[in-house]
C-alpha cells in the first residue's frame, strides 16, 4: 500500500468485510470512548457545538453518540448552563466547502449528493467547535485519507481560518497505517479516536 489509491481500496474492502455484530460492537466502543472525552471537554463559551456526519459504507456510526450528546441526562457532568448543540454537514452547490446545520434526534434528513443523508436546507446553520471527521485511513501525526473529494480538507481549512476548532477523526484501529502520504492541501486531524484508544496527533 504505497499510494492513496491502494490504501483506499485495501481498507475499504477490510471495512466492508466486517460482520454486522463486529461492526456494531466496534462502533459502540468508539462512541463510548469519544463521548466520555467530549463530555469532559472544557470551553469558556455558553454553548459547545459538535459536528457529526451521516454514516456511509461502514464508516464508524456516530448517531448514537450524537443522541447522547443532545440528551439532558449528562448535564450534571458539565456546567448546567452550557448548551450542547449538534449539527450535520450539507454539501453546497458549486463549492467544496461543507456547511453545518442543526441536528436533533427528531430532525428530518434528506439524501444529498452521493446519496449521503444531510439536514434539510431550512435547518439553522451553525459554526461547529468540534468536528467529527470520517476517514478511510489515518496515522498518528494527524494524516488522514478520505474518499478523495477534498470536501473535509476545504472545510477544515475554512473553519480554521475563521474559528478555533478541534478536528477529531473517528475510525477503527485497523484503519491506522504508519504514514499517510500527505499533499499540500491535506488538513491534519488534531485527534483520532478508535475503539482502543484516544490518539493526540502531532
Amino acid at each position: 500500500m504505497t499510494t492513496k489509491f491502494d490504501i483506499r481500496n485495501h481498507i475499504k474492502a477490510e471495512r466492508l468485510a466486517l460482520s454486522p455484530d463486529v461492526y456494531h460492537t466496534l462502533c459502540s466502543d468508539i462512541c463510548s470512548r469519544a463521548l466520555g472525552y467530549l463530555l469532559d471537554y472544557k470551553t469558556s463559551t455558553s454553548n459547545l457545538t459538535l459536528a457529526g456526519y451521516a454514516t456511509t459504507r461502514n464508516e464508524a456510526d456516530v448517531f448514537p453518540m450524537l443522541e447522547d450528546w443532545c440528551s439532558p441526562k449528562h448535564a450534571i457532568r458539565l456546567d448546567p448552563y452550557l448548551e450542547r448543540l449538534a449539527c450535520l454537514p450539507r454539501m453546497q452547490e458549486n463549492s467544496k466547502r461543507l456547511s453545518f446545520h442543526r441536528w436533533e434526534p427528531e430532525s428530518s434528513l434528506i439524501l444529498g449528493k452521493y446519496q449521503i443523508a444531510e439536514p434539510v436546507a431550512q435547518a439553522p446553520e451553525l459554526l461547529p467547535d468540534i468536528v467529527l471527521v470520517p476517514l478511510i485511513a489515518f496515522d498518528r501525526k494527524g494524516g488522514r485519507i478520505g474518499y478523495g473529494g477534498g470536501y473535509y480538507d476545504a472545510t477544515l481549512r475554512y473553519l480554521r481560518e475563521n474559528h478555533r476548532i478541534m478536528a477529531i477523526g473517528l475510525g477503527f484501529g485497523f484503519q491506522e497505517i504508519p504514514t499517510i502520504p500527505l499533499e499540500s492541501f491535506d488538513e491534519p486531524l488534531n485527534m483520532v479516536i478508535t475503539e482502543r484508544e484516544i490518539i493526540t496527533c502531532g
